[in-house]
């Protein structure tokens, strides 16, 4: 399994970034969550009623379930610029939590601080 932490621009338009990053995170999951089942149906013999595994997903291998990791879902959950804590606390939480991710999806052509 693979934590793939997800980068995308937030601050410039915080509710329309996070409606782009939870379409990302749920293609991802989808496409995981279908290679789960398919895996599955092989164990038990039987037929997979979901679309075979999507060759152009990427070059990780049919075996390979993809968990994206967005703060962008989480952190404004409990903490916001305007309500006390600093961008430099966030970052360094999101800076955090990308160590503990196996890789680094940069999701737009968009670079900011």
């Amino acid at each position: 399994m693979i934590r793939a932490y997800i980068c995308h621009p937030y601050s410039a338009d915080p509710e329309g970034n996070i409606e782009k990053v939870k379409r990302i995170c749920k293609e991802i999951a989808l496409e995981s969550v279908s290679h789960m089942r398919d895996e599955l149906n092989q164990v038990n013999n039987t037929k997979s009623l979901l679309s075979p595994w999507n060759s152009n997903w990427g070059s990780w291998g049919e075996d390979t379930v993809i968990t994206p990791v967005a703060p962008h879902l989480l952190f404004p959950k409990f903490m916001s610029e305007d309500g006390g804590v600093s961008r430099d606390a966030a970052m360094a939480f999101c800076l955090n939590l990308m160590a503990g991710c196996d890789e680094l999806w940069v999701c737009s052509k968009e670079v900011t601080a």
